[in-house]
């Protein structure tokens, strides 16, 4: 779970392994061991990448899906979002299964805090226009 977490946040960034393990610090091969999942970081390595990644440890070990930055408000809104959007699921007809519906589940959460981080970003970039 850890190995499949890193290697989606690095590629979210663009950035090479080496780039990442440079910023972290660590030896490109002990970072490409991290990501291939034969070695896990020390607990100070783990928080130097949430840090790095701005996000939770809980979300790094896939524990908790929400971002660090977000507030209360932003995971009542996400329950909302979920119950409004998972009642009724149908695929031709038939309501989905249960691990049907929980891979929707993930894909709807995914995208509810991509857009909610790329409204915070908006509303960041007005804010600093204004200034």
């Amino acid at each position: 779970m850890f190995s499949n977490t890193l290697k989606k946040l690095r590629s979210k960034t663009h950035r090479t392994q080496k780039e990442i393990a440079k910023a972290l610090g660590v030896a490109p091969t002990t970072y490409a061991s991290w990501e291939q999942g034969k070695r896990e970081p020390d607990q100070a390595a783990t928080i130097r990448i949430a840090d790095y990644f701005d996000v939770t440890l809980d979300y790094l070990y896939g524990r908790n899906e929400t971002p660090q930055w977000a507030k209360q408000k932003d995971t009542i809104d996400l329950k909302s979002f979920l119950d409004k959007n998972l009642v009724g699921a149908f695929y031709d007809g038939d309501e989905l299964t249960d691990e049907q519906r929980d891979k929707l589940k993930i894909a709807l959460t995914q995208i509810f805090w991509d857009q909610r981080k790329k409204e915070r970003s908006d509303t960041d970039d007005i804010d600093k226009g204004a200034k």
